[in-house]
Parts: structure tokens; sequence; C-alpha cells
């Protein structure tokens, strides 16, 4: 929701439990009416601060499964703010046509289509799920100089696999 809502959306999947989870499967477990224990976590400090508008010109977000939820947030935040002249390019890793969000993602491509872009990438087996498909969507080559501290900011957001997977 925006940020001026006093509600909260979750996406929520109802992955079998797991030893290290399985909050998800709880919650959709719920029957109408109960509640859940919730914490609202303090605002996270991305390289000294909480702001994610326009401090980078391009922010690019890879999010596998429903680790995309919390960067559909920054994207939506990116190009609700009128200042901000970021690009955000959005890469959704899923396998096979289990793509979460997706109309909202088409969406904001339609709505924004000079500063929004989303590509979605298939990593079930026999598709072409490769690092340099991401690569080839975020623009980065083995050539591309590093980026300074302002032009370039990759976010990603997933389970702890999927994490170490693209961030190492």
């Amino acid at each position: 929701s925006d940020s001026n809502s006093h509600t909260i959306e979750l996406l929520v999947k109802p992955y079998p439990p797991v030893p290290s989870g399985g909050f998800g499967k709880f919650l959709c477990d719920l029957d109408v009416g109960e509640t859940a224990p919730l914490i609202i976590k303090p605002d996270r400090q991305i390289h000294g601060s909480s702001n994610v508008t326009d401090r980078w010109e391009k922010v690019c977000l890879l999010g596998g499964g429903t680790g995309i939820a919390p960067l559909l947030q920054i994207a939506r935040a990116n190009l609700q703010d009128e200042d901000s002249k970021s690009e955000v390019i959005m890469v959704s890793v899923n396998r096979g046509d289990d793509v979460l969000m997706k109309q909202e993602l088409d969406a904001l491509a339609s709505a924004h289509p000079d500063r929004f872009k989303v590509h979605y990438l298939d990593t079930s087996e026999g598709s072409r799920g490769t690092s340099e498909f991401i690569r080839g969507a975020f623009r980065i080559t083995p050539s591309t100089p590093i980026p300074q501290d302002d032009e370039l900011m990759i976010l990603i957001c997933g389970s702890d696999g999927f994490v170490d997977y693209w961030a190492g």
C-alpha cells in the first residue's frame, strides 16, 4: 500500500514448513478472525540511509519468489516520488509460470515506461534462467566499469539460498 496508508498488505505463499521457517504456511492455515503475532521492524539502513528514492541513477531489483514483495515497495516508492529520476529495473525470478505479483509489475511497467522495466526469468529446468540473462537485463557486462555509489544499486531479495547464489 502507499506510504500514507495505515494498512498492511501481505504477500504470503504457503510453502511447507522447513527447519528455519514455515511462517507463511502458518498464516495461510489461520481461520478468518484468528490473529498472528507480528513485529514491525525499524527502517533498514542501506548504505547509511533508509531513503531509497532518488539516491541512485539506476536501481536494479532482483527478486525470487515472495522476495518480489519488498522490492515492489522500493520500486513504487521510487516511481511515486515525483522528484526522483531513478530508472528502476526489476527482474522477477521464478520456476515455471508461478510468477507472483505479475499484474502489479506489468501495470507499473505500463504506467512508467520510461522509468520502470520488468523482466521475468524462468529458472525451471531447460529454461534460459542464467546469470548472463540477469547481466543483460541490468545491462552489466564484464567490461562495465565499477559504478560510483550514486550510479547503481542492485538489491536482491529472496530465500537465503537465492540470495547466496545471486549475491555470493
